[in-house]
Order: structure tokens, then C-alpha cells, then sequence
């Protein structure tokens, strides 16, 4: 009696296991062929109040930047270009323009005391 509930209970594990491994497999299979079917799409770039509060608008063509943070963009150091393209940009971005933000990495430990044209985020 004891074999024969050992041989039904090793049935009925054999019957699940290859249940779930069928279904596992027919999910995977949808997946890929999901992916397939979105890699043959063309690509679309979403404007920012669709893509999300981490997707920054690029820049303007005759805005150009010197680095990019996570919390910050620094424009320049040259205190003679003309910031009125600066600040467009930066609205653009939902940031706020500083006239004289510092040019460091947000982690620095030691940082140059000089003024650069930056654009601050609040929240990242």
C-alpha cells in the first residue's frame, strides 16, 4: 500500500511539473515573439510629459553642454556667451538656470571654486 501512494504522489508531481514547465514555455514563447514583433517597429522619441521624469529633452542644436549629472547640467564656464539659450534650454528641461552653479559631480569630496552656467533638478 505504502509503494503504491509513493508511486501515485511521484505521478502527480510528474503530472505538475510538466504542466508548469508547458505553461513556463508557452509564456516564453509569447515573449519572444512579442519582442520580435516590437523590435521590427520603428522608434519614437516621447515627448518628456509621456516619457517619464528620467528622460531629458535633447538639447537645441546651438545649445551645447560641457557635462551632464543626475541632478544638474553644467553649460559652461565662459561667463561671455549669451544665456538667454541657456535658459530656454533649461526651461525646457524643468530645471532652474544658476548663473553660477559649481562644475562638480554631486559625489565630490573636493570641489574648484569657479562659476558655470548650470541647470539644477530638484528631484533627482
Amino acid at each position: 500500500m505504502r509503494d503504491r501512494r509513493s508511486l501515485l504522489n511521484f505521478a502527480a508531481l510528474i503530472i505538475v511539473a510538466t504542466g508548469t514547465t508547458v505553461f513556463v514555455l508557452s509564456e516564453a514563447r509569447k515573449a519572444v515573439e512579442e519582442i520580435n514583433r516590437l523590435s521590427q517597429m520603428p522608434v519614437y522619441l516621447a515627448p518628456r510629459q509621456l516619457a517619464g521624469p528620467e528622460t531629458e529633452p535633447s538639447s537645441p542644436a546651438d545649445v551645447s553642454t560641457w557635462k551632464t549629472y543626475r541632478n544638474k547640467i553644467v553649460y559652461t564656464v565662459d561667463q561671455s556667451v549669451d544665456t538667454e539659450p541657456l535658459k530656454k534650454d533649461c526651461a525646457a528641461r524643468g530645471g532652474r538656470f544658476n548663473a553660477c552653479g559649481n562644475i562638480c559631480p554631486p559625489d565630490a569630496e573636493v570641489c574648484a571654486e569657479v562659476c558655470a552656467f548650470t541647470c539644477e533638478f530638484k528631484n533627482k
